[in-house]
């Protein structure tokens, strides 16, 4: 059982999100409903640890992405690279215990395909929503790939002139690195006008 910090109330930490454990096979998870209520997700033995699947909850530029797992299932996947949510049947088995967040962007991925190698920037005042590489991409590499309308407003991709571009895109609607990408670096595309 997780033991309580004695500091725990002092602190005036109001996300009790911190008192449980990560188990690949949890106990618990989100209520679609509100998203911050945790509720069972099976039926739950007097004195069990209470526990919950930290993908739940995050995308591939988590803090703690790489983090071995210990909890010693059967299921154990190793390291949390929280990027199960892509899996058909981690969505069709937890999708009802993830996150409000998680469950947007399950959604997205029917239409913003993107590799684990990415990740979205929020948008500022300044600036619209746009997609970086999260580790190193080498040139060659998929790292998109549009479902829907080909379209920056569809993935988030800014158009760049031709010069600029850091990817291409092929007659498979993937976008495609031209170049070794450091993490961090932004995804560009040239959309050849003919394609928007």
């Amino acid at each position: 059982m997780y033991m309580i910090p004695r500091t725990f109330a002092a602190q005036q930490n109001n996300d009790e999100c911190v008192l449980f454990n990560h188990s690949c096979e949890p106990n618990c998870g989100f209520d679609s409903g509100d998203g911050n209520t945790v509720v069972a997700s099976r039926d739950i033995a007097i004195g069990e640890e209470l526990t919950y699947d930290y993908h739940f909850l995050e995308t591939e530029p988590s803090l703690i992405r790489g983090l071995e797992c210990k909890c010693e299932t059967p299921s154990c996947v190793g390291r949390l690279m929280f990027d199960r949510y892509r899996e058909e049947e981690f969505q069709k088995q937890h999708y009802d215990h993830m996150s409000p967040y998680l469950q947007s962007r399950v959604r997205e991925l029917k239409t913003k395909w993107y590799a684990t190698k990415c990740f979205t920037r929020s948008a500022t005042p300044i600036k619209t929503k746009s997609l970086h590489a999260l580790e190193w991409i080498h040139a060659g590499e998929v790292v998109a790939r549009f479902c829907g309308a080909i379209t920056p407003e569809n993935h988030f991709i800014r158009a760049v002139d031709e010069a600029e571009a850091t990817c291409i895109i092929d007659e498979h609607k993937q976008v495609i690195a031209v170049c070794d990408l450091p993490p961090e670096a932004e995804i560009t595309l040239n959309y050849h006008g003919k394609l928007l």
